[in-house]
């Protein structure tokens, strides 16, 4: 069952079951206002009769006839004498209830459905007054009714009355509650059915769609998450499509030269002399240098990868490294500069952790144009305890669109250099992943020529 239908359900469903509730409520409260309406007089009917019951036996001595007045309602009497039974209009007005009359010994002598004759007053329910003459009882009035007197006609009416006005707005409401549950059912479900169509899309693997909702709801906070998702998994794709690229790329170039150049041999083109064999080797350096950067990558990534940790001063380990890296400082004309506190010790592996550093700053170096500035500067931070390494150069800066993905696997913010001007492009992603091994954050701030700043934060 589709949501829309389940919520025009819904709305019609409510708006039956408030019409129950509101007639089951009515309907007591009628009849309670009723009851107390209706006893209110009551109290005078009952001195009425009382004072017709004791006219009664006052003047005929006895209650020998009385069985006769009760059934006939009085029709009977208007034949005989007597000053009780006229100009008493509320005396004939009994055929709605039962009138019951007992003498002085408790013994009914009358009933208007003779259903208590000759028992006992005291076994008949109802409202018990005792009929008094001079101070002296005569006799018993018995009144037994499940309501009040006159009201299960009128109450009747009015219930009916009451049942089929609600019955009829019911219907009503119902016919409302149905047109508005489309309205609102549509509403509330397009933006989900929306959503639906773009997973139908994003299952047959169109990542490029995006969903289009205009509302300010929770609707609107998944359709963004739903579009975030999408591009996430776009750039994935394309990020997964570069990367077999670009190792197929890695991969044939050596080999290549590998095959062309042992084909070579073998047809005795050319002579397989040291030169030669030193060229072949350093294919075969390039092929093992790029598997084990992907090897290495890969154990990061899935937090697999060994440390050996040490306890080092971090600002001598720098300076070891800046050491191997000054005659390009100075063939370029670089200002290299270190800044940071000589006591400061931290627990790293000092392999993958120089490796890091040599990625950085062989790449400041490399960009930063002649007579430009390298600077590494190295500072303890108290809350939390960390210690801070940035690293800024003053080259041409990338721009703003690039910075999301510098981290990524062969990614290159200038695809027009070659392999061998740019590298492989991991270097960043080998140093991120190391870094995150460490327990640490590797960020980048840069702008469009100002410069970059590599950020590299580990816990003390």
């Amino acid at each position: 069952m589709k949501l829309q239908t389940k919520l025009i359900i819904a709305f019609s469903s409510i708006v039956v079951i408030m019409a129950l509730l509101q007639s089951i409520i009515f309907q007591n409260r009628i009849e309670n206002v009723f009851e107390n309406y209706v006893r209110q007089n009551e109290s005078e009917r009952i001195e009425t009769w009382k004072n017709a019951f004791v006219k009664y036996y006052e003047f005929y001595g006895n209650w020998d006839d009385i069985q006769q007045v009760v059934v006939n309602n009085f029709d009977w009497l208007w034949q005989r004498k007597g000053p009780m039974w006229r100009n008493n209009p509320s005396i004939a007005r009994m055929a709605d209830i039962q009138m019951i009359i007992a003498d002085k010994n408790g013994k009914v002598v009358a009933d208007s459905k003779q259903e208590y004759l000759g028992q006992k007053s005291k076994e008949v329910p109802g409202i018990h007054e005792d009929l008094l003459l001079n101070g002296q009882k005569i006799g018993e009035l018995i009144i037994n009714r499940e309501k009040s007197f006159g009201i299960l006609s009128l109450e009747q009416q009015f219930l009916n009355s009451m049942n089929h006005s609600i019955l009829l707005g019911t219907m009503i409401a119902v016919i409302v509650a149905a047109l508005f549950g489309v309205v609102f059912a549509n509403k509330l479900t397009k933006p989900l059915e929306s959503l639906m169509i773009g997973i139908r899309h994003l299952a047959k693997g169109d990542t490029s769609y995006r969903v289009m909702v205009n509302t300010k709801d929770e609707f609107h906070q998944l359709s963004k998450a739903f579009n975030e998702m999408s591009a996430k998994l776009e750039h994935n794709e394309e990020v997964r499509k570069q990367l077999v690229a670009d190792v197929a790329h890695e991969l044939r170039t050596p080999l290549s030269i590998l095959r062309g150049q042992l084909e070579s041999i073998q047809e005795g083109a050319i002579q397989p002399t040291p030169e030669v064999i030193l060229q072949l080797n350093d294919e075969v350096l390039r092929l093992t240098r790029l598997v084990n950067d992907l090897q290495q990558l890969s154990l990061a990534e899935a937090g697999q990868l060994v440390l050996n940790k040490k306890r080092v001063n971090i600002k001598q380990m720098i300076q070891k490294i800046m050491f191997h890296f000054e005659w390009l400082a100075e063939e370029k004309e670089i200002q290299l500069q270190l800044i940071g506190d000589e006591e400061i010790m931290i627990e790293v592996d000092p392999d993958r952790f120089t490796q890091v550093i040599v990625n950085l700053l062989g790449n400041a170096l490399r960009h930063t144009p002649n007579h430009g500035k390298v600077s590494i500067e190295i500072k303890k931070e108290e809350q939390p305890q960390r210690v801070m390494i940035s690293l800024k150069d003053s080259g041409p800066g990338i721009d703003e669109e690039y910075l999301p993905y510098i981290f990524e696997r062969f990614y290159r913010t200038d695809s027009s250099r070659s392999r061998d001007q740019g590298g492989t492009g991991l270097g960043l992603s080998i140093a991120k992943g190391f870094v995150e091994a460490h327990g640490g954050t590797i960020t980048v701030k840069s702008k469009k020529g100002q410069g970059t700043t590599f950020i590299i934060q580990l816990p003390l």
